[in-house]
């Protein structure tokens, strides 16, 4: 019994041994085969096989290995196993073997697809008996030369029924690459390659999506500066997507260099645009001047520097190089970005937010370029998710920032005409009140003109004279603010006529030099012996701002001498710059009041405003009628020294001699002076103060209170009337429709129009040119003088004559 027992666990141990041993054999023979397999067993693959694992290669560094070489099989030593997918080895070339078994009874025909679009040389070579088989292909080369017309490179190749076959290619590339080869038969690389398309298709689509949608923004919108960076951005984005995916290939023309350095021109636009888009967004110049300077830093160094450097530096050196740059200026974009958005706008978060999806999205297809990837997806579709999201979240942030801007610019807009309309208010108002205080200031000067012409002992004499100086003033203060709210609500224009200025500093010679002799100051007028007098230029507004000059310098002067100076000087044929300068000897002026000279209500002190008065709006019109005309009025002045103000101004040359001499006509011809005068006022101490006034000069008028009086009294055919003074707001019928109404009945029966002359309140351009457009043919502002009514009843009556007119 125990022999039995110990023979069967003999024979059981025995058992043991012998399946132990096989084991181990069998455990030997396949871990044999897996260390030395390089080999793909066709009959077991599907339709798609991978060739990790199966890759050897070896680095021809000096680039002296033929393929004669290669197919002898004499370099089979050099190859080593290629264990990682990462290129490392930029710009050389580099030598990859596998081999393939056909155990089946058919043959197989496959396509080796290198599944990468940025390969500048790409040879694919193998030995089939008798046969050798080459080709050659790569960005350098054209499109038409690739085996397969696919964005990505592929070649096809066959291996007979129960044959083994070895293939070789080698590939020159300077970009970092992500190497992914795969066999496939030709059925499923079909649809391989249209789901593989289909990706980066999106990818470009989006793109282009966002370009089109930019540059219909672009184009219908007024924002075009503010859109026009980004436009620029995506366009170069969806050119780099293009480039990088192959598809631009097949487009551009058949020249190596364009073919080998355009993925760095391409980045290198890119670069550029983003730093001026950038720039854009942020308002870098205004807002951070330190980031500006490192944008313009980076712009010049990839234009002036990097670009030209491309021509000689090697294209392993130019892509390293323009990589750092990109990098470095993402990292410091992205951390200001964020930097920004934690205190700024929504606009500005969505900048953020498409800087740091890139720079992920960089980052894990960088390292999935190292081996640690999430899948292979991500490495070859990263870049392409990371320029689609960052172009959309761009675009998010520029609509956004258009929103705002346009709500910003329609409440500007808004508040801009609150603002016109109430500066039309304020006008409309300094209009009215100017009217109301003119029509009383008419009766208390007139008034006080008719006084001075009676029997006055010396006392009474000087309270008038007091009484007429006031007034005077105060006239003046209101010319003042009505010429102020003119210039500010913009209604004052430059106008370019041919004037003398001879007559004119004539003019304002004899008006100041007996003005200056009655407040017992010496005026003297120098003019430059060189000086064109006939020119073309605003006349008014250069009397205007010498009379407030000459005025103030009086103002300001107890004592000594005024000075008008008016010196040429530079000129040529065509026009002339002439400089005129009024210098005082009075109080003067320090330092610190020249700051505040030319201020709004201003004068150079409390006191000085108490003692000299006026409404401190003469030097601000000055200014402001003088920036208008072209030029920059100056001021040099000390404390007790006197003051100087000069201005220089463009004048154009009018070569035209006047010829003709103005003579009264009516004084030629010996006719009497009108004595047969219509006036419409319904103010009773205006009617008092005309009629003495237009007595004084020996005229006779009749008086009615109203335009329908007016016009009932001209169409009386009995009475025929030589001129008519018309108040313009009256009841009843103003003197607008008045007049209207007196020139349609002349058209209706045939007569001679009768001269219509304007009294009105009013002193702004507008009421003047609405005086003309009734029909009225003068224009008298109130207060009026005996001087102004004798001079426009002679000159519209002389007119008169001198037309033919009875």
């Amino acid at each position: 019994m125990c022999l039995l027992a110990q023979k069967k666990y003999s024979d059981q141990l025995s058992v043991l041994r012998r399946n132990a041993f096989i084991v181990v054999v069998l455990l030997c023979v396949m871990s044999g085969v897996h260390a030395q397999s390089d080999s793909v067993f066709l009959a077991a693959t599907s339709g798609k096989v991978g060739l990790d694992g199966y890759l050897t290669y070896m680095v021809d560094e000096d680039a002296s290995v033929n393929m004669e070489q290669i197919l002898s099989g004499e370099l089979e030593h050099r190859f080593q196993p290629f264990h990682y997918r990462y290129m490392r080895f930029p710009g050389q070339d580099v030598w990859f073997r596998f081999r393939l078994v056909n155990r089946s009874s058919s043959e197989q025909s496959l396509i080796l697809n290198l599944n990468e679009a940025l390969l500048p040389e790409v040879e694919f070579v193998y030995q089939q008996g008798e046969q050798r088989v080459h080709r050659k292909t790569g960005l350098h080369y054209d499109y038409r030369t690739r085996a397969v017309p696919y964005h990505y490179f592929a070649f096809p190749l066959s291996v007979p029924a129960g044959s083994e076959q070895t293939f070789y290619y080698k590939i020159n590339t300077p970009f970092h690459i992500y190497l992914s080869p795969y066999l496939i038969d030709e059925q499923a690389f079909i649809a391989e390659s249209f789901r593989e398309a289909s990706y980066s298709l999106v990818a470009v689509g989006i793109l282009f999506g966002v370009f089109l949608y930019l540059l219909s923004l672009f184009l219908h919108t007024r924002e075009r500066l503010s859109i026009l960076p980004f436009l620029c951005f995506s366009f170069s984005a969806l050119l780099v997507i293009l480039y990088v995916n192959g598809f631009l290939m097949q487009w551009l023309p058949d020249q190596r260099s364009l073919r080998t350095y355009s993925w760095l021109y391409l980045n290198l636009l890119f670069c550029v645009a983003y730093l001026y888009l950038t720039r854009e967004f942020f308002q870098t110049a205004s807002r951070y001047p330190l980031m500006e300077r490192f944008l313009l830093a980076n712009i010049a160094l990839l234009v002036f520097v990097i670009l030209p450097a491309m021509f000689t530096l090697d294209i392993v050196t130019s892509v390293n190089i323009l990589l750092m740059i990109a990098s470095l200026i993402l990292v410091v974009m992205s951390f200001f970005s964020v930097y920004l958005s934690v205190k700024k706008t929504s606009s500005i978060r969505f900048f953020m937010m498409g800087n740091m999806a890139f720079l992920v999205l960089a980052i894990i297809s960088s390292l999935g370029m190292l081996g640690i990837a999430i899948s292979d997806w991500w490495v070859k579709h990263g870049y392409e998710i990371a320029f689609c999201m960052q172009a959309l979240l761009f675009t998010m942030a520029i609509s956004e920032k258009i929103n705002v801007y346009r709500a910003e610019k329609n409440s500007l807009m808004a508040q801009t005409k609150i603002a016109q309309a109430e500066s039309k208010a304020k006008t409309e108002f300094i209009a009215k009140m100017s009217h109301e205080i003119r029509t009383p200031m008419n009766g208390v000067l007139g008034m006080v003109q008719l006084l001075k012409s009676t029997n006055l002992d010396n006392h009474q004499r000087h309270y008038l004279d007091v009484i007429n100086s006031s007034g005077n003033t105060l006239l003046a203060v209101i010319n003042d603010v009505l010429d102020y709210s003119r210039v500010i609500a913009g209604k004052v224009k430059i106008d370019q006529k041919d004037f003398d200025l001879e007559a004119l500093l004539s003019e304002i010679n004899t008006m100041f030099g007996e003005l200056a002799r009655q407040n017992g100051v010496t005026f003297t007028m120098v003019v430059s012996h060189d000086m064109p007098f006939k020119l073309k230029g605003d006349e008014v507004r250069l009397r205007q701002v010498l009379l407030n000059l000459l005025s103030n310098a009086l103002k300001f002067t107890e004592k000594g001498a005024i000075f008008l100076r008016v010196n040429v000087q530079r000129f040529d044929t065509m026009s002339c710059y002439i400089r005129f300068s009024v210098r005082d000897t009075g109080v003067g002026i320090s330092e610190e009041d020249k700051k505040s000279l030319f201020s709004d209500f201003q004068q150079v002190d409390i006191t000085s405003k108490r003692r000299y008065g006026g409404s401190g709006l003469g030097l601000v019109i000055c200014r402001q009628l003088v920036e208008m005309m072209g030029g920059e009025i100056m001021v040099e002045s000390s404390p007790g020294k006197g003051s100087e103000f000069s201005f220089e101004l463009e004048f154009a040359r009018n070569y035209q001699q006047e010829t003709t001499n103005h003579q009264d006509e009516y004084t030629n011809t010996g006719r009497r002076q009108p004595y047969k005068l219509l006036v419409a006022e319904d103010n009773e101490i205006n009617r008092e103060v005309i009629n003495g006034l237009l007595n004084k000069n020996g005229y006779h008028a009749d008086f009615v209170h109203n335009g329908k009086e007016a016009l009932d009294r001209f169409c009386q055919q009995s009475i025929s009337y030589d001129i008519i003074l018309m108040d313009c707001e009256m009841p009843v019928m103003d003197g607008y429709q008045a007049s209207r109404a007196i020139r349609e009945f002349e058209r209706e029966h045939n007569l001679r129009p009768t001269p219509i002359i304007a009294l009105t309140a009013h002193a702004v351009k507008e009421y003047e040119q609405r005086c003309y457009a009734s029909g009225m043919n003068a224009h008298l502002s109130k207060p009026l003088t005996a001087r102004d009514m004798h001079e426009t009843i002679q000159n519209i009556y002389s007119s008169k004559f001198s037309t033919g007119e009875e």
